[in-house]
């Protein structure tokens, strides 16, 4: 599974036509061509920490 951060993701956003069928093979796209632009997710060690 892989995070995408949303406001980075501008094919999404761009195109005209929106069904979830055009946006999943888009996003599969930038995936298999590593340019999903990818969320921060902190490890569990810092998830886990007292601070958040």
């Amino acid at each position: 599974m892989v995070l995408s951060h949303p406001s980075k993701t501008r094919i999404i956003a761009e195109g005209k036509i929106k069904t979830d069928r055009i946006d999943s093979k888009n996003l599969a796209k930038l995936l298999r061509a590593d340019f999903l632009p990818r969320s921060y997710i902190p490890s569990k060690e810092i998830r886990d920490c007292e601070a958040f």
